[in-house]
């Protein structure tokens, strides 16, 4: 029909068209095309030729997500687009009215170098030559599922390596679920155990039952983050059981209350069989601590004692010591006294008749004698051979006689006449004396030596 156009209505079926209709769809496609860009939903527009899918049009929004899309791609082939991209070109060209759309996730690549994302394709079939693509970034909520799936994973890994028990309590019900593990710490099986959380209270030590419903109660009432208790529970065989039991509400109403508690429970008798054996441990070294204490207390005051008893003899032995002084210092005193005496008594009672003697005729070696006699009674107190002995106790009682001569200035032919003796055995005598005192092969001579022993 002359002046008529074939136009697509909006379910993309073609009809013939006047001039107004024309005018019509014009205008609708440019509402189309207004929406189209303006939306904020990335998509695109493809042709399908028989032999290529190319694409046509897309909005602004598109390449917010893939980015190396832009009008230079406009008439290019989607293999030249995604390149790699088998499974969107693939399922593309499948798109039928029997299969009229799809929707495909998958990880896209944009550009080298930059971080894959996971996209989702939503397509569909327009017509035989015609394909709309919409695009969304899903890269974030996959990317959640899988650290939620890695999560519960983790979760599931800890509750086995554990051997912990999960259970799951309605508190509006009192239905409790207890799941195998929970069950077989008990030496249960899971039907065994009614599932109302009556069967859990019947199990607790009549000792515990009081102190685990306060720390219940704190945990529904808000006061506690979370339920933790250690208590017993009586096994199938009868046998007490120690377990930790963990959990915390999960779901609250509106009003707030409690709806749903979860948690865990976990075998710990092994661990407090060690806590009772090393509480044990801790009580007998407390005791052999106090015991050492004690005894180390009795050591230290039988070594005080010891202590103020040597102290007590060092102060008698002090005291003995200075008496001993004082009678040394007295028996001198009296030795002084006594030489005193015996010198007087020497002057009074010896020495006039030695002078009367004098008087008489006597001969030269009598007079020599006398001489010697009377000097040497002089020093019967401070002996001149008691000093020299005194010091030099290696000297023979003849070598003191012949010091004593030569202190008196007897020479060596005197001293062999008085004692009827060779000059020779004089002198060697004179040389044994020297050697003996320490004044062998020096310059000093041997009387003046020998009177510094009355000094």
């Amino acid at each position: 029909m002359a002046g008529d156009t074939v136009v697509l209505n909006e379910n993309g079926v073609s009809y013939r068209a006047g001039q107004g209709a024309m005018e019509t769809a014009r205008k609708t496609e440019i509402n189309y095309q207004a929406l189209f860009h303006s939306s904020p939903v990335p998509a695109f527009i493809l042709e399908n030729t028989g032999t290529d899918i190319i694409l046509i049009d897309f909005n602004p929004s598109v390449s917010k997500i893939i980015r190396n899309i832009g009008a230079h791609n406009l008439d290019q082939s989607v293999d030249v687009i995604f390149p790699g991209f088998y499974e969107l070109n693939l399922n593309l060209r499948s798109c039928s009215p029997e299969h009229p759309s799809f929707v495909l996730e998958a990880l896209y690549r944009s550009h080298q170098g930059l971080p894959a994302t996971y996209l989702q394709f939503n397509c569909c079939y327009v017509d035989p030559n015609l394909l709309v693509v919409s695009v969304q970034n899903i890269h974030r909520k996959r990317q959640a599922e899988s650290d939620l799936e890695k999560s519960r994973e983790r979760l599931e890994l800890a509750i086995a390596a554990t051997g912990a028990g999960v259970w799951d309590w309605y508190l509006v019900t009192g239905e409790v679920v207890f799941e195998d593990e929970w069950a077989a710490i008990l030496d249960y099986k899971p039907h065994e155990i009614k599932p109302h959380i009556s069967s859990w209270e019947q199990l607790i030590h009549p000792e515990d039952k009081q102190r685990v419903y306060d720390m219940l109660d704190r945990h529904i009432s808000g006061e506690l983050p979370r339920y933790k208790s250690e208590h017993r529970l009586r096994a199938k065989g009868g046998n007490w059981v120690w377990v930790l039991d963990v959990g915390k509400i999960v779901e609250r109403s509106t009003d707030g209350s409690p709806i749903r508690m979860t948690g865990t429970k976990v075998d710990i008798s092994k661990h407090k069989k060690l806590e009772a054996e090393l509480e044990l441990l801790n009580r007998e070294l407390e005791k052999r601590i106090e015991d050492r204490t004690q005894k180390l207390e009795q050591s230290k005051r039988s070594l005080l004692r010891n202590r103020q008893d040597l102290q007590k003899k060092s102060q008698h032995l002090t005291e003995v010591n200075n008496a001993l002084k004082v009678l040394l210092k007295k028996s001198d005193e009296n030795k002084a006294d006594m030489e005193e005496n015996m010198l007087a008594n020497a002057k009074e009672l010896i020495l006039p008749y030695l002078e009367k003697i004098e008087e008489e005729s006597l001969n030269e070696t009598q007079l020599m004698y006398m001489g010697i006699v009377k000097t040497n009674l002089k020093e019967i107190v401070l002996p001149f051979s008691r000093k020299l002995t005194s010091k030099y106790l290696n000297l023979t009682p003849s070598e003191l006689t012949v010091a004593d001569l030569i202190k008196h200035g007897k020479s060596t032919k005197e001293i062999a006449s008085l004692l009827y003796l060779s000059e020779k055995t004089i002198a060697t005598q004179r040389k044994n004396i020297r050697k003996k005192i320490g004044i062998n092969r020096k310059k000093v001579n041997l009387r003046t030596y020998l009177h510094t022993f009355q000094e």
